[in-house]
């Protein structure tokens, strides 16, 4: 390796220098992100979940409640009009 500091190589070294720099700050970033997605992927798992058990008591509403309250008088011919 020479021993000169010329303005080209004080240059790369500083170029390196950023370019490190840069690479810890991308790093960083995709940590963040990876984090993000997983809260999002939770998020998902959730509602889906919600969506199945929603989809389930309307299931069971119309195929239980639903003939069983045809029996019943409506509210409004409850209150006699």
């Amino acid at each position: 390796m020479e021993l000169c500091k010329d303005p080209a190589s004080v240059s790369l070294v500083d170029e390196v220098n950023i370019l490190g720099q840069s690479l810890d700050e991308l790093l960083h970033q995709y940590s963040t992100v990876e984090n993000k997605l997983k809260d999002l992927h939770d998020t998902q798992m959730a509602l889906e979940k919600e969506i199945e058990l929603k989809t389930e008591t309307i299931y069971l509403d119309q195929t239980r409640c639903l003939p069983r309250r045809t029996y019943y008088p409506s509210a409004v011919r409850l209150q006699g009009y």
